[in-house]
């Protein structure tokens, strides 16, 4: 049960947030977690009001402003006529929306070269360092031998694995691990290698 929702006199305290960056030039879900948070209070990210979805005492639930430019703000809260600073930030970056993404994923999967090519899609994956961004023609990591559905499987990308099995991605094709695409989905459900 929540306890109930007054304004109180003690400052809002923000633990931390979530996520802690998402693209310029839209709104983005985020979910302020602390403490002493009441009705009227508003976030602010930079200079920018943002929009308030639910508020209870331990967490804000919001959308943030549209940033024109990539940058890092702080995070404030806007109550009673007064700002109150938190050391706490948020990071606009020129990343792709998911949204988009799954656009230019279903593009690459499509083979539309005008739209994207499997370089590309392999680039995107290049910049989360545990992952190789180094493909051959056959679509396999030269250096681990895993494949679009491996990959998108072990970012959790959920609607990027439907679109590559929509398509008709092989999906026992195995990595250097001996794993297949097919097994990374089932274990991620909890249903393990026996369905």
């Amino acid at each position: 049960m929540t306890p109930p929702l007054l304004d109180s006199d003690l400052p809002p305290t923000i633990k931390s947030l979530e996520p802690k960056k998402g693209p310029i030039c839209q709104e983005n879900h985020v979910i302020i977690i602390g403490q002493n948070f009441s009705r009227g209070m508003t976030p602010v990210f930079g200079r920018e009001y943002g929009k308030v979805i639910e508020i209870s005492p331990f967490y804000i639930e919001c959308t943030t402003p549209r940033y024109p430019k990539t940058e890092i703000v702080g995070i404030w809260i806007h109550h009673n006529e007064r700002f109150l600073p938190s050391e706490k930030t948020y990071e606009f970056t020129d990343e792709l929306p998911q949204s988009e993404l799954e656009q230019m994923l279903r593009n690459l999967v499509q083979g539309d070269a005008e739209s994207g090519t499997t370089n590309s899609f392999f680039s995107l994956f290049g910049r989360i360092p545990s992952l190789s961004s180094s493909t051959d023609i056959s679509g396999q990591s030269q250096t681990n031998g895993t494949t679009m559905l491996h990959n998108t499987v072990m970012l959790g990308y959920q609607p990027g694995v439907d679109i590559l099995i929509e398509e008709g991605i092989e999906l026992d094709v195995e990595d250097d691990s001996g794993l297949t695409g097919k097994t990374h989905i089932l274990e991620l459900a909890g249903l393990g290698t026996c369905v």
